[in-house]
Formats: C-alpha cells, structure tokens, sequence
C-alpha cells in the first residue's frame, strides 16, 4: 500500500469537509446571533451538515479503491485521515469562536465566576475527544465506502 496515495486520496473529502463545517459553524453561529432560541434550526442544520459530512467520508474510501487501487485498508486510513483532520480543523474554529465570546454559551456562562475557565477546559476536553471519535467514525466509513467500491 502506498501511503502517498491514501494521502492524495484523501485530499478532496478531507478539504470538503473542512469547508462544509466551516461554513455549517458561520451559520449556526449567525443564527444564533440573530435569531436568540433558534435551537431546532441550528440542530437541523447540524444534522444536514452532518449527513453531508458522513456521505463525505463514505466517498473517500469509495475513491480511494476506485481511482487510487488501494485496497480496503487504504480506504480504511483515508476515510480515518480526512475525517480526523476536518475534525480538528473544525474542531478549532468552533473552540477558537467559543473562547472569544462570539455564541450565546459564553457570554452567559463567563458571567459565572470561573465560566471561562470551565468553558476552555470543557471544550480542549472536547477537541481530544471529538478528534479520536472522528478518527474511528472516518475509518468505519472509509471501510464502507471502499467495501461498496469493491462491490461495484
């Protein structure tokens, strides 16, 4: 297995998903803003956002056994490699966006003594956690998407 080529399959999903969340936190972060207990837009969104992200992941392995011949390992560590870097990608700017106050979480919570403490340990919690979830979540989908391109 060529490991250049898990890179360069990984590639288009991994920046399509940092894009996708990019764009799904700006969103959920405006609405929130504008328009205050928005809670079922931002979890529709979210979710809509996700199921892109997860189809995202499926096509990584899928194009990894199709265009590059790698075989169910190589979509395994590309669907895990595009999916854990958009993840900490995204990971960061939602962190970074919480810490500077910009959602409607922090500007309540820092007003409790020690808020923002308990706001940035729980969220650096979150980027160690969230990183390793979508390293296991990438390659169970990389795993699919190669199996179905082996199929086809």
């Amino acid at each position: 297995m060529n490991f250049k080529n898990v890179i360069k399959a990984a590639l288009i999903p991994a920046a399509a998903m940092m894009v996708l969340g990019v764009i799904s936190t700006v969103i959920s972060t405006v609405i929130a803003i504008l328009l205050r207990g928005s809670f079922i837009i931002s979890l529709v969104l979210g979710l809509g956002f996700l199921a892109l992200n997860l189809l995202i992941a499926a096509y990584g392995g899928y194009r990894a056994v199709k265009k590059y011949g790698l075989d169910l390992i190589g979509a395994v560590l590309t669907g895990a490699l595009s999916y854990g870097a958009a993840g900490i990608v995204n990971g960061i700017l939602s962190f970074t966006l919480l810490v500077s106050g910009l959602t409607p979480l922090t500007s309540s919570a820092s007003s409790v003594q020690g808020g923002m403490t308990m706001i940035i340990i729980g969220g650096l919690i979150g980027l160690v956690i969230g990183f390793f979830i979508a390293i296991v979540l990438g390659a169970v989908l990389g795993l699919i998407g190669g199996f179905v391109a082996e199929k086809l």
